[in-house]
């Protein structure tokens, strides 16, 4: 509890800092490139070189697969208006909320198993719902990730270990404040179905995944975490690349990352 509490007082400070012009927009998106390419990068490093590998983490990513498939299925079959509902209800902000979060609830190695569910959701939303080519997925945090992986045998020098670990427990606090400073107050009746999908309807599919593949309880619980994190801010550029309604989209982030602490305390109280 007091995790969320403490996100959203940064949530709140991003939000001041844009209203009182203490943040230009040119500050905010200084911001958002640092922790997307440096900060993000260390912390998934940090996470997967640290971390125990598991066999389990294919698991995960057959889970995120199978779900994002479902997602994709129930869009397909949408109509019109409602595409953009379903999209803003399976596009989950797993990394800049989604990464401090699980680590928060679930130490290191939760948050390995929380950059394995991001990675894998960012791939599956490229690669399905986007329908972009193989090249398009790589990203700073995807790298950062398979270089933990690829030296997680090897020492790291303390100077360089040192500044990952600076560089990572930034991470949060930077993210929650880039966060505070995108929101708009703006209400979209078709936020309400989008908001059922993103803290409902998903993370109980999560669970049943997680059982269906028989996952070790930190697994699952990494799973439905992650599944009921509010609507990703890039989504707004995803959906525009689609065809979708981007204003709705914009509504849809900032109403579901308001709301989000329901449905946290929701899911931390069932988990």
């Amino acid at each position: 509890m007091s995790s969320i509490i403490t996100f959203l007082c940064l949530l709140i400070l991003g939000y001041v800092f844009k209203v009182s012009g203490f943040l230009l927009k040119t500050d905010a998106d200084a911001i958002r490139k640092l922790v997307f390419n440096v900060c993000l990068p260390c912390m998934a490093f940090k996470a997967m070189h640290g971390s125990a590998l598991k066999s389990s983490f294919l698991l995960i990513i057959c889970g995120v697969v199978l779900l994002h498939v479902l997602g994709y299925v129930l869009f397909r079959l949408s109509n019109g208006r409602l595409k953009d509902v379903v999209f803003a209800g399976w596009a989950g902000n797993t990394a800049f909320i989604g990464y401090p979060i699980v680590e928060g609830l679930f130490g290191l190695d939760g948050l390995s198993r929380g950059v394995i569910f991001d990675q894998t959701n960012t791939v599956m939303i490229i690669l399905l719902w986007m329908q972009k080519g193989i090249k398009s997925i790589f990203s700073p945090p995807l790298v950062g990730a398979f270089l933990g992986l690829l030296l997680h045998n090897m020492a790291i020098p303390v100077p360089m270990s040192d500044a990952i670990s600076m560089l990572a427990s930034v991470t949060s606090p930077l993210a929650m404040i880039y966060t505070g400073y995108v929101l708009q107050m703006d209400w979209d009746v078709r936020v309400l179905p989008a908001l059922f999908l993103k803290f409902l309807v998903l993370p109980l599919l999560a669970m049943a995944v997680s059982s269906l593949l028989n996952l070790p309880l930190l697994d699952r619980d990494v799973m439905v975490v992650q599944s009921s994190m509010p609507t990703m801010v890039v989504s707004i550029i995803y959906g525009e690349q689609m065809g979708l309604d981007t204003a709705f989209l914009s509504k849809a982030v900032v109403i579901s990352t308001l709301i989000y602490p329901l449905s946290f305390l929701l899911w931390n109280a069932l988990l």
